[in-house]
C-alpha cells in the first residue's frame, strides 16, 4: 500500500514538472521572438483542441518537443506549429501516451496503455508492437507502465520495456521480445508482475522498480536478486 501511494505522489510530481517545463520551453521561444522582432503579429491560434493534461515529455535530438498526453495523443512542438497523433490505422495504438524515450537511432518509442510504438521522423511512419496470445516473442502486456522511465535503451541497444505483466527487452533487428515474468515459486524472477520503471546504471546494471520494491538483472542467467522495501 505504501509503495502505491509513493508511486502515486511520485506520478504526480513528474506531472507538475512536465507542465513548468511546458511552460518554461514556450515562455523561452516567445521570449525569444521578442528579441529578434518588437513587433509580432499573429496570423493564427495554435490549439491542442482540448484540455491539455500532459504526461512524459522530452525533447528529441533536432529540438523538437514531444508530449505524451493523457487521452489526447501525442504532440509534437517545433517551437511554433503544433502536430497531433492521435490513435489509428499508421499512428499510436492508443491517445494515453505514457512514457517517451528517443534512442540513438533517432526513433522516437511510445509507450500507451494500448501497446508500443515507434516513430521514424526520416519516414514519417509508424511500427507497432502488440501483445499476440499463444506466442512467447510478443510484448508480454499492452499496458505500458504510466512511469516516465518505463521505457530505456539500454547500452547494448534493446528497448526495454516496463508493462503490467512483466518487463520485456525488444530486439530491434528481429522486432521480437524477450520476457521476463513473475512467476510467484521462483525467488530469482521478478518479485511482481506490475513493473514501474527502468534504470541502466554506468556500470550496466539494470535497476527494476515494481511495486513491491527493486530488483537487479543478471542479464546473462536471465535472473533477479530482490532487494524488498526500497521503492523508486
Amino acid at each position: 500500500m505504501r509503495s502505491r501511494r509513493t508511486c502515486r505522489l511520485w506520478e504526480v510530481s513528474m506531472t507538475r514538472v512536465a507542465m513548468a517545463l511546458l511552460m518554461v520551453f514556450m515562455l523561452g521561444a516567445w521570449t525569444d521572438a521578442r528579441a529578434q522582432e518588437q513587433t509580432l503579429r499573429f496570423d493564427r491560434v495554435i490549439s491542442t483542441g482540448s484540455m491539455l493534461i500532459p504526461g512524459p515529455i522530452i525533447q528529441d535530438r533536432d529540438g523538437f518537443l514531444w508530449i505524451g498526453a493523457q487521452g489526447s495523443g501525442l504532440i509534437k512542438f517545433d517551437g511554433y506549429d503544433i502536430k497531433r497523433y492521435i490513435a489509428g490505422p499508421d499512428s499510436i495504438l492508443d491517445d494515453n501516451v505514457t512514457a517517451l524515450v528517443q534512442d540513438r537511432e533517432g526513433i522516437i518509442w511510445i509507450g500507451t496503455l494500448g501497446g508500443l510504438s515507434s516513430y521514424d521522423k526520416a519516414t514519417d511512419s509508424f511500427t507497432s508492437y502488440l501483445h499476440i496470445p499463444d506466442t512467447t516473442d510478443s510484448i508480454s502486456s499492452n499496458r505500458i507502465s504510466t512511469s516516465t522511465h518505463a521505457l530505456l535503451e539500454g547500452k547494448e541497444g534493446k528497448i526495454w520495456v516496463a508493462t503490467a505483466n512483466g518487463l520485456n527487452a525488444l530486439d530491434k533487428s528481429t522486432g521480437t521480445f524477450t520476457r521476463y515474468p513473475h512467476v510467484p515459486e521462483r525467488t530469482d524472477r521478478l518479485d511482481s508482475s506490475n513493473v514501474l520503471s527502468i534504470y541502466e546504471d554506468n556500470e550496466d546494471t539494470l535497476w527494476i522498480f515494481t511495486e513491491t520494491g527493486q530488483s537487479k538483472l543478471d542479464k546473462d542467467r536471465g535472473t533477479f536478486i530482490h532487494y524488498p522495501g526500497l521503492h523508486h
